[in-house]
């Protein structure tokens, strides 16, 4: 075969691989082509270059299988919006990327998973998406990672993600699961520019003050200690004083509990042993 013929036909091929893939990544809303649809086709591509079921010679899959990558990843790039979620109470961030796409007024979600794109194409039950305010990539993220480039990704900060969802049938006696994400997009992203600045200048009038309240109750709890430690060692004190082998020591010491009535008794019998005088008898 010509030369020419043959880099003409690699040619054609490559570009109706190329319109291809691009067909298959929109209809799959997938990132990268691990999607069934590719993975069957590379599988079918494999087998019959290997056995020739139906092209005589597998070199021609070469040109196939170079054209589809292209139109997936290059023609028909999905556009995604990365996902910033952060968890205070377990001081953990996650970002991650969301495929998200409108239609007839609603959000829905691509799940980069086979049986939610199953579940879509065969049962045509959507991921649907719900917001407080509209959904916008306002937020600028930059990483940096040894021996990588600056990454500078448009991001969406929530502030709490819920999923729910019911069944749906689809036929006869089977059920599918209809999902729904409720996104609470966070306040920086539900107000105007102006309105975060001004935000931002009270917060650290806030901060200072609340920072000057702390160092004000460390400062008197720090005079207060001496204070404290006294008034603690006195109650000690008067516990111990009052205990019961205490108590019952002091009352022996000082007589027992019929002292007083000793003293009493003996006083009356002073009295009554005084000499009754004569001009009282007469």
């Amino acid at each position: 075969m010509d030369t020419l013929v043959t880099i003409g036909i690699c040619t054609a091929i490559a570009m109706a691989a190329v319109v291809l893939g691009s067909k298959v990544q929109k209809a799959a809303r997938f990132i990268f082509p691990v999607d069934c649809m590719t993975i069957s086709l590379m599988v079918l591509s494999g087998i019959d270059a290997v056995f020739h079921f139906v092209v005589p010679e597998g070199f021609w899959y070469l040109p196939f299988v170079l054209g589809y990558f292209v139109g997936y990843l290059v023609v028909g790039r999905t556009a995604y919006a990365m996902v910033w979620e952060t968890s205070l109470a377990n001081m953990h961030v996650t970002m991650y990327p969301w495929v998200i796409w409108e239609e007839h007024g609603e959000l829905y979600l691509q799940e980069q998973t086979n049986r939610a794109l199953l579940r879509r194409l065969l049962c045509g039950v959507k991921h649907s998406v719900v917001t407080n305010v509209p959904l916008s990539e306002d937020w600028m993220v930059e990483t940096k990672y040894p021996l990588f480039p600056l990454f500078s990704k448009p991001t969406v900060i929530v502030e709490d993600i819920k999923v729910d969802w019911e069944p749906v049938h689809w036929f006869w006696k089977f059920n599918v699961k209809r999902y729904t994400t409720f996104v609470d997009i966070a306040y920086a992203g539900t107000v105007s520019k102006m309105q975060l600045a001004q935000d931002e200048s009270y917060l650290k009038v806030l901060q200072n003050q609340n920072t000057s309240l702390i160092d004000r109750i460390h400062e008197l709890e720090s005079q207060q200690g001496p204070m404290l430690m006294e008034a603690a060692l006195r109650i000690d004190q008067s516990v111990d004083e009052t205990s019961p082998v205490n108590r019952m020591h002091a009352l022996i010491r000082e007589g027992g509990p019929y002292k007083d009535r000793k003293k009493k008794k003996t006083k009356e019998e002073e009295d009554a042993g005084k000499e009754i005088p004569d001009d009282e008898t007469e």
